[in-house]
């Protein structure tokens, strides 16, 4: 192997991007954007999901450009706290459940549970769903088991994300204490022909089969929309319902605060414009 000048150019670019988010995350330049969850029906503002940002020179940083940095790193440990914190905030200010999502390096702290109590707050766990991937299972399943199992203990919701594209889901249902399970948006797209539609009306069977509710993520058109009422999903999210932004905006009377809905039947749905973001 040979250290030539893109190697080094690569490992400025790392060190000096290091340097820059752990100014930042001391700096209070990590923000926090909420994304509305909505009733299928509705498109009330039945919940939220907090995600982190990164405020660059007044410009936000995509996640994708520094999180992978700050999950290697050990850095998302401490956003992670931030965003918890700002997740009881809203929680409180909007009346509505949040859900905050945790990285494989977060549940392999030892003292996860700890942070979250300290960061969250006391009280009102039945307004915080924790999501995690599968992926983030991997790493301790003995320690993110006894981790979550302690915390849905206490009323925390446990939501599945991204479901449908690891490699051992539907054996993991049945040992987690998992109690929402969010469609990937892989599904949502490919809905609409009779191959999508029987995938998804499979994925949705195995849900229900093992009592756990529903979101649907990634809805962008109309259509999508309509076959999942169809279907009978409750709850869903995308970018056609509402963009992450730093403040919500509530369409009509707000619901009493639930994650997801019931089963619904089908109804049509008309085109609805983008929603507007702050």
């Amino acid at each position: 192997a040979f250290y030539d000048e893109a190697l080094r150019a690569e490992f400025v670019a790392r060190t000096t991007m290091r340097r820059e988010l752990e100014a930042a995350i001391g700096a209070g330049d990590i923000v926090v954007h909420f994304q509305p969850l909505t009733d299928s029906e509705t498109l009330e503002v039945v919940a939220l999901e907090a995600l982190a940002r990164w405020r660059r020179h007044g410009e936000l940083v995509l996640p994708k450009e520094w999180l992978p940095l700050a999950e290697e790193t050990g850095l998302i440990v401490e956003i992670g706290r931030q965003v918890f914190t700002a997740a009881r905030e809203a929680s409180e200010r909007y009346e509505l459940p949040v859900a905050v999502n945790v990285s494989a390096r977060q549940l392999d702290e030892a003292d996860f549970v700890r942070q979250v109590e300290q960061s969250w707050g006391p009280g009102a766990w039945h307004r915080l769903t924790i999501e995690v991937t599968e992926s983030a299972l991997l790493h301790d399943q003995a320690h993110a088991r006894e981790a979550l199992a302690t915390l849905a203990a206490r009323g925390v919701r446990i939501a599945l994300d991204d479901f449908g594209t690891g490699y051992n889901s539907l054996a993991r249902l049945g040992d987690l204490p998992v109690h929402v399970i969010k469609v990937d948006q892989a599904f949502v797209r490919a809905s609409g022909t009779p191959e999508g539609d029987a995938v998804l009306r499979a994925v949705l069977a195995v849900a229900r089969a093992h009592g756990l509710e529903v979101v649907a993520e990634g809805v962008e058109r109309a259509e999508e929309l309509t076959t999942l009422v169809g279907m009978g999903v409750g709850v869903v999210q995308g970018f056609m319902l509402g963009r992450p932004a730093p403040t919500l905006p509530i369409r009509g009377r707000r619901p009493a605060p639930r994650l997801v809905g019931r089963p619904t039947a089908a109804v049509p749905v008309q085109r609805l414009a983008p929603a507007a973001t702050a």
